[in-house]
């Protein structure tokens, strides 16, 4: 079935705003909110909790504006409930503008569904529950930076209606209502994204990128559990959920709900489309942001040393070429040999980028190059080996004199003699397996290597 498990989920309810921050990472310049016009449908929310999804960890209800389709945030808590999905945490950040009593009802509701469901059925999701670090169920945040709002009126308004499980709070405080200007390497003070009409801030700027593969982590369950927030865009387009605009989001959607496959399939075949490392991407934008304000004096202060323009473009190129090479190298490995996971492509291309730079800069022989090309083969051939055998794994065990081809006819000959009814075939099977079995020993007798 290809079950996940979800961390985070982002679900944007409609990409639409009804205010035009200064900040705002999802708007370019010279966009605004109301240029957009997608609310996401209940559909769209239908087919992706019917993807193969076992239980998701916090649901993040965003926009534009989350509370200009309303609707579909009380459709989805309702589809939750009804249809007994595990989810367990909800938040949400508003601008505060639109007050509902409607929501806070749902979001009540929702609570009371966790702790006397969810919460109820495993310790498994105690665990998840346990892991956010809060006893609050769902956040709903208030935000005061930069918008034109009576948030204090939509705190009252919430805090009023608010069972003690939804915690209800007010973002952004007087210290970067101000100029927001930070002085570069300054770790006490705060950042905003470098995206959308926040570019044109006087401020200090941090970087992201949805332009990655997404990793799993360990789950207690033997479940994947997707690390890498997930983002459900209000069009139905699956992407990571990270600090950039609404375009750069659809550019590198990993898919859509409409697709007649499972998130699991999806993710596997992003991650050989697209395979840098969350790192990699996001020292390149670093680069690109470098480059873009040139900042010459602030750089020169975080890398401690004198820099100028030119050493800017340098770098920028730098990086440019290196995801370049790695992203081209790690694509041409995985149409040579599909076996091998994302994780062993990319630790062999930064074996293989780390050998080239050696070449570039003369600090190899010729003879010590061959080597690191037969050793990187012998691995490649190892692994190769390795997964040829994964799904017969007890087989290979006991006969290990038996090629993979082999062991698969061993594999299918004692599934046959398990259930075959009829005589002769199972005679015939039998027989099979018995050849199979006297040829690993003559191997064996005269350690013959496959």
């Amino acid at each position: 079935m290809n079950l996940v498990d979800i961390n985070t989920l982002q679900i944007e309810t409609t990409n639409r705003c009804n205010l035009n921050c200064p900040h705002c990472m999802l708007y370019g310049e010279g966009e605004s909110g109301s240029d957009y016009s997608d609310y996401m449908e209940p559909r769209t929310i239908d087919q992706f909790f019917n993807n193969n999804i076992r239980i998701i960890h916090n649901i993040n209800f965003t926009g534009g504006e989350p509370l200009l389709n309303i609707n579909i945030i009380i459709y989805t808590i309702d589809k939750i409930i009804r249809e007994n999905k595990k989810v367990i945490g909800i938040d949400i950040a508003t601008n505060g503008t639109i007050l509902s009593g409607e929501l806070i009802t749902a979001l009540n509701r929702f609570t009371e569904y966790v702790t006397e469901k969810v919460l109820k059925d495993s310790t498994q999701f105690f665990d998840a529950f346990f892991e956010k670090g809060t006893e609050k169920l769902v956040n709903l945040r208030i935000s005061r930076l930069y918008h034109k709002n009576d948030y204090e009126k939509a705190y009252r308004f919430y805090t009023e209606r608010a069972n003690p499980l939804v915690h209800v709070e007010i973002i952004g405080g007087d210290e970067v209502e101000e100029s927001h200007r930070v002085l570069w390497g300054i770790e006490d003070r705060k950042m905003i994204a470098y995206s959308g009409r926040a570019k044109k801030l006087d401020a200090e700027f941090y970087c992201d990128s949805p332009h990655h593969k997404i990793v799993y982590e360990d789950n207690s369950a033997n479940i994947p559990l997707v690390k890498c927030p997930l983002e459900l865009m209000s069009n139905g387009d699956i992407g990571i959920s990270c600090y950039c605009t609404i375009e750069e989001s659809h550019k590198d959607a990993i898919g859509n709900v409409n697709e007649n496959i499972s998130l699991s399939e999806m993710i596997t075949r992003w991650n050989y489309q697209t395979p840098l490392n969350c790192d990699e991407a996001c020292h390149l934008a670093e680069a690109k942001m470098y480059y873009e304000t040139g900042r010459i004096e602030d750089m020169s202060r975080v890398l401690g040393k004198s820099i100028t323009a030119e050493d800017l473009e340098k770098m920028l190129f730098k990086e440019e070429m290196k995801c370049a090479l790695l992203e081209n190298y790690r694509r041409l490995l995985h149409e040579k040999v599909p076996c091998l996971t994302p994780e062993e492509i990319e630790w062999i291309s930064l074996y293989w980028y780390d050998l080239q730079e050696q070449v570039a800069k003369n600090e190899v022989s010729e003879d010590e190059i061959k080597k690191s090309y037969e050793e990187m083969d012998n691995y490649i051939a190892d692994l190769i080996i390795k997964h040829e055998y994964e799904e017969i794994t007890d087989i290979h065990e006991k006969y290990i004199y038996l090629t993979p081809t082999e062991c698969k006819q061993v594999k299918e000959c004692q599934n046959a003699i398990d259930h075959e009814t009829d005589f002769w075939q199972l005679l015939a099977y039998k027989m099979i397996l018995k050849k199979l079995i006297m040829i690993n020993a003559e191997r064996q007798l005269h350690d013959i290597e496959i």
